[in-house]
């Protein structure tokens, strides 16, 4: 499984929300990130949206996936 690193970019505010958690497969489409997490079946994080963003990682959390937060200003 790999690793994947997912950047929300709050609007007008240079600071970035970075969710990392274990992946089987993503895809990006324009803002659209498309996750597939086991044991989850698949979800669609919408990218500068980090109250969407914050309950999918609730939801996450709860499923038993392993979150780490980090609030810094980072490329992926």
């Amino acid at each position: 499984m790999e690793v994947l690193r997912a950047i929300t970019v709050r609007q007008q505010v240079a600071q970035a929300t970075i969710v990392q958690f274990p992946v089987r497969m993503y895809t990006v489409h324009q803002r659209l990130l498309v996750v597939r997490v086991v044991p989850v079946a698949q979800v669609i994080i919408v990218l500068l949206q980090p109250i969407l963003l914050l309950l999918i990682a609730v939801t996450l959390q709860h499923k038993g996936a392993v979150l780490v937060w980090e609030v810094q200003l980072k490329a992926v």
